[in-house]
This record gives structure tokens, C-alpha cells and sequence, in this order.
């Protein structure tokens, strides 16, 4: 099947879920399958948008669509041509690919592919002065190595984590895949609560990109440190602090904190 269609539209939306824009469709397409052919133009599609969030300054928008057959084919009347995409992370510049669906009535005769829409948005990107709130999601996957610290040897610390920011303009979270964060470790060595020694390690941050991707957790990584000999046998405690944006976030209510006994 080929289609081109052609919308210009100046909308202004709101994330009110009941708030949507449709605008119409200039279009031309042929299906083709086998000996059967078919089609259509005119300007009677419809293009329906909804704007369901800001993420990081830009637009989540849901675009839905159809454009009307205009032939029988084969003895079977084809059904609308319809697409349905979210533009999620979209920048407000460049093309969007949305997935395109075509069937006959009987169904016998069916396709899809890929097509390619534009979208322009002013004004969804969050200003200057916007503020962010950064918050941590900690603790997912907490290993030493070597697996059983002990006084006197190296140790390094390594925390799955997910990190997340939200601008005054943003109305949903962002996963911060940004290298610009730093990190460090709180370390403290306890016999009882009166005889405890503080100190804190350098650490650094990969990115869920550098890790896996975008989607996945960020890790932070602190030391290797060497445990003085003499805190053997005492409490070894981390707390792993990361600051973004001159935002600082630490483990709330123990998620995240680890403790494990120094063996003798």
C-alpha cells in the first residue's frame, strides 16, 4: 500500500484527559494485493490529538487517525486506513513513526508499515528558571566485591539505582540517563553506638544508557576502599549519596542503606 497524507494544523492542548484536537486530512493511497487493487483521495480524513504529559520539557502526545476507502476490491469493501502512535520524548521537531493498519471487511486482504508525521511544538519546552525536583528509587541490586568484605582488604560498593527528575512545567517523572551526576559513599564502622568511625569514598555514576539502554536502572559504583584492620569485627555501613542538579538524594527509611558484619 502507498499513502501520503498532508494535516497542518495550530492547536493549543492542555493534559486535560478530556481535551483533544481533530483537525482534517488532505490524502491519497492505492492498496494492492495480488490482481486486487484499490483506493482513494479526497480531504474528509480525520487526525485526532491529545496531549497526555510533558517529560523533560516535551510533549507526550497521542495521535490517532483514519482516512476513508473508496473501492471495493475483490469483491470485499476495505476498511479505513488508521494509525495510532504515541510520540513519547518527542523534541517538537523532526518526523514521528507511526504504525499503519489496513484490512478488508473479511479480513482476507491486510497489511501494515510505517509512515512518517511531522510535529512542531512551541512552547513545551521548560524555560530558564524552571526548577527540579530529583528523587532516587534505591536498592534493587546491592553487591560487594569481593561478595564478603573484610578488614584489611579492598572492597567495592555497587547499587542499582533509578534516578529521576521533574521540572515545574514537567507533570510526569523523567528517568535522568545524564552524566552529569556525581556520587559518593558515606561509610561509618560501628562496635556500638557510642564507638563509631566515619568516613566517605569517592563513587561515580553510569547511566542507564552506558548499562543496558535506555529504559533500564543507573548504577552507582563506590571505591574500591581499603577497610582498616582494625574493624574487624565491627559493623561496616554504606550510604550511597547522589546529587543532580544541586539536588542531593540519599536512601529513605533504610532502602538502599546496607550493613553487613565484619568478620574476625
Amino acid at each position: 500500500m502507498t499513502f501520503s497524507a498532508r494535516a497542518p494544523f495550530d492547536v493549543t492542548l492542555t493534559t486535560n484527559p478530556d481535551e483533544f484536537a481533530t483537525v482534517p486530512i488532505a490524502y491519497n493511497w492505492t492498496g494492492v494485493s495480488g490482481s486486487c487493487r484499490w483506493g482513494g483521495s479526497g480531504s474528509d480524513g480525520e487526525l485526532r490529538l491529545r496531549l497526555r504529559a510533558i517529560r523533560a520539557g516535551r510533549p507526550l502526545v497521542e495521535i490517532t487517525g483514519a482516512v476513508p476507502s473508496r473501492a471495493e476490491a475483490c469483491g470485499e469493501i476495505p476498511s479505513n486506513v488508521v494509525f495510532d502512535l504515541y510520540a513519547e520524548n518527542h523534541d517538537g521537531q523532526g518526523p514521528i513513526a507511526p504504525d499503519v493498519f489496513w484490512a478488508t471487511a473479511g479480513g482476507s486482504i491486510r497489511g501494515q508499515g510505517t509512515g512518517t508525521l511531522s510535529l512542531e511544538c512551541g512552547g513545551c519546552g521548560a524555560p530558564p528558571s524552571a526548577t527540579y525536583d530529583v528523587r532516587a528509587l534505591w536498592g534493587r541490586n546491592i553487591n560487594f566485591t569481593p561478595r564478603t568484605p573484610r578488614a584489611g582488604r579492598l572492597v567495592r560498593l555497587t547499587e542499582n539505582v533509578v534516578l529521576l527528575e521533574k521540572s515545574s512545567r514537567d507533570t510526569v517523572w523523567t528517568e535522568v540517563n545524564s552524566a552529569n551526576v556525581t556520587a559518593k559513599c558515606d561509610v561509618y564502622y560501628a562496635r556500638s553506638r557510642r564507638d563509631v568511625r566515619n568516613t566517605t569514598v569517592r563513587g561515580r555514576w553510569r547511566t542507564p544508557h552506558q548499562i543496558r539502554g535506555p529504559g533500564g536502572d543507573g548504577e552507582v559504583i563506590c571505591g574500591p576502599w581499603r577497610i582498616p584492620e582494625s574493624a574487624r569485627g565491627s559493623w561496616l555501613g554504606v550510604t550511597p549519596r547522589m546529587t543532580y542538579r544541586g539536588k542531593t538524594v540519599t536512601p529513605v527509611r533504610g532502602r538502599g542503606f546496607i550493613r553487613v558484619k565484619l568478620l574476625r
